[in-house]
C-alpha cells in the first residue's frame, strides 16, 4: 500500500506542476484529487475490508446452519403451524 500512496503522491505533484504551466485546469483538478487520495487511501482500504468481512460475517450468521435455503427453513409459501 505504501508504493500506491508514493505513486499518488508522485502523480499528483506531475499533474499539478503540468497543470500549472500548461494553464489546463483539467490536469490541476486530477492532481487535486491524487492528492487528496494519497494520504487517506491506506484508512479507506482498510475500512472497507473490514466493513466488508463485518456485512460477510453477519450474513452468514442470519442465514442459518441450513446454508440459506429458503425451502429447508420451511419458507416456501406455507405458513409454520398449518395444516
Amino acid at each position: 500500500m505504501d508504493w500506491l500512496q508514493r505513486a499518488l503522491l508522485i502523480t499528483g505533484i506531475v499533474l499539478l506542476v503540468t497543470g500549472y504551466v500548461r494553464r489546463g485546469r483539467n490536469l490541476m483538478l486530477a492532481a487535486a484529487i491524487a492528492l487528496f487520495l494519497a494520504p487517506a487511501l491506506p484508512d479507506l482500504a482498510i475500512g472497507f475490508i473490514q466493513g466488508y468481512r463485518a456485512e460477510r460475517a453477519d450474513h452468514a450468521a442470519t442465514s442459518g446452519a441450513t446454508g440459506g435455503s429458503p425451502a429447508a427453513d420451511g419458507a416456501a409459501g406455507t405458513v409454520r403451524g398449518s395444516p
